[in-house]
């Protein structure tokens, strides 16, 4: 039995046969250095509770690029009914595994642990129980596993003001980076911002001090840059017989300016009679999502920019034609909010009227609701005076001076004068 077991081992041939994955992970680990895809021959020299030389034949088929995990099956190639499976891991240039038996003699195993080479060779030790192997490649090489990977901004974020970029490369050797950052589009040559591309020469740091590791970053100030999709574009440069790398990695510069309104007509502190008209404005740099024109009593303190909602006016009488109440729009707008408003609806006094826009991004500043085009809200202090003044005397009654007080003929304008008695 222990000769058996020896020689399944011990006389194997080692093939590792990695069938590649039909869908490549986007991004590798960059300890995942190496791809263990391929077909290997594999001696075992026995140091202690065995002799001789002894080759397997193994068949991967997984490899996980980003993990380095990879698994198979294989056989003693003296007797190919000593059948195995092989579960492993490479990390850096260090690659380990495990070889349990499956047709004679299951259940037994070996654990391996070695080197791979700058060739894509490899050995390295092995134990079974109460043996131990040295093994080493004697076909079929590791193949160095070039990727790259970009790790800021993430996929998506949002970001303002200053923007960190960063990417590393796993090489065997420097070949330079070319890379951009492009407003609205990851297509080549369009709209580039930064980069050393398209005419741009901003300095990028590049670490190449470990070639197994080369860093890129650089920080770029976005802050006066228009809000909405960018794209960072890392293209490290390739020797003729490796494989073109060239990632994008797409983010969103946030809109973080708030809509400014005004209302330029009445104006504050106006004394408002019969009908007039509300005009003003409602403006964003990038796209609105609503503004609301609402009436309030003169006793209600808007200072603090908030709605009230609670003691609007916005009654059947409120001014409602073209656009005034909460009007839902993209677009800037400046014009009318509202024609024709018969202030003759609402009693004599003291009156406010607010105006306020929020943004598509949710933006809104209530900090200065005393002052147009300074924030997002504009309150105006009116009075509504809709009642007649009195005649001074008889004189101002004549040539049809009564119809400005309110009386229906000059007759009744004088009897007013020389009685006191108003039948208006």
């Amino acid at each position: 039995m222990f000769r058996r077991i020896l020689i399944g081992i011990s006389s194997g041939l080692l093939v590792f046969g990695l069938l590649a994955l039909t869908t490549t992970p986007s991004f590798a680990s960059p300890d995942v250095m190496w791809d263990l895809s391929g077909t290997y021959t594999i001696d075992y020299t026995c140091t202690s509770g065995c002799s001789g030389v002894y080759p397997h034949t193994m068949n991967v088929s997984s490899v996980d690029l980003g993990t380095g995990d990879f698994s198979g099956t294989g056989f003693y190639n003296p007797n190919i009914a000593y059948t195995w499976d092989v579960t492993g891991t490479v990390s850096g240039s260090t690659v380990n595994y495990t070889v349990v038996y499956t047709g004679l003699n299951p259940g037994y195993t070996i654990n391996a642990s070695g080197i791979i080479a700058s060739d894509g060779s490899m050995f390295g030790t092995a134990t079974g129980p109460g043996q131990a192997f040295t093994w080493s490649t004697t076909s079929g090489t590791a193949s160095f596993n070039r990727h790259a990977e970009i790790t800021a901004p993430n996929s998506g974020e949002t970001v303002s003001g200053s923007v960190n970029f960063e990417a590393y490369l796993v090489d065997d050797d420097y070949d330079g980076v070319q890379w951009a950052v492009r407003e609205g589009t990851c297509a080549a040559g369009t709209n580039t911002v930064f980069g050393n591309v398209d005419g741009h020469s901003d300095v990028a740091i590049i670490d190449t001090s470990d070639l197994s590791m080369q860093t890129f970053s650089f920080t770029g100030d976005m802050s006066a840059m228009t809000p909405g999709m960018y794209c960072f574009i890392y293209n490290p440069r390739e020797d003729g017989d490796e494989p073109n790398i060239r990632l994008t990695r797409e983010f969103t510069i946030a809109d973080t300016t708030a809509p400014l309104v005004e209302i330029s007509s009445p104006l504050d502190d106006a004394v408002l009679t019969g009908s007039v008209n509300l005009v003003g404005f409602v403006t964003d740099d990038v796209e609105l999502s609503h503004y609301n024109l609402s009436l309030y009593p003169g006793n209600i303190d808007l200072s603090d920019g908030l709605t009230h909602s609670g003691n609007r006016l916005n009654d059947v009488n409120w001014c409602t034609t073209p656009t005034s109440g909460t009007v839902n729009l993209s677009a800037n707008f400046s014009g009318d909010f509202c024609n024709d408003w018969d202030t003759t609806n609402y009693l004599d006094g003291d009156y406010q009227i607010r105006l306020a826009a929020r943004d598509a991004a949710g933006n809104r500043d209530t900090s200065d609701p005393d002052n147009g085009n300074t924030s997002s809200v504009h309150v105006i202090q009116i009075t509504i005076d809709n009642t007649p003044d009195d005649p001074a005397d008889k004189d101002v009654c004549k040539k049809g001076g009564w119809e400005a007080f309110g009386f229906r003929n000059q007759g009744q304008c004088v009897r007013y004068i020389e009685t006191g008695k108003d039948s208006r």
